[in-house]
């Protein structure tokens, strides 16, 4: 799982750029093909062609907004493995 995060504080000074940048990162997601996601994620991560190829068959970048019911689901996971007891409500995170 990843998320792109901008601060509060960006958001708020400068509204426009951030906009921007979302409605970029949300195109470039759902332009993205599977043959670009793995070479690009070879370059960064240094993973074996076939932990890629494993990777991807649940991976998807076409759809990058969080619905609360995934975010809850996250949420439940984040508990269940001791990683947060009291993760931020969906409304404060998203």
């Amino acid at each position: 799982c990843c998320g792109l995060v901008l601060t509060d504080k960006f958001i708020e000074n400068e509204a426009d750029k951030a906009k921007s940048f979302v409605e970029s990162y949300k195109k470039a997601g759902a332009a993205l093909d599977t043959e670009t996601a793995k070479q690009t994620a070879g370059k960064y991560f240094k993973q074996s062609s076939d932990v890629l190829d494993i990777s991807l068959q649940w991976i998807s970048f076409d759809d990058l907004d969080i619905s609360e019911e995934t975010y809850t689901l996250l949420t439940d996971k984040v508990k269940k493995y001791g990683l947060s007891d009291n993760p931020p409500t969906y409304e404060e995170f998203v």
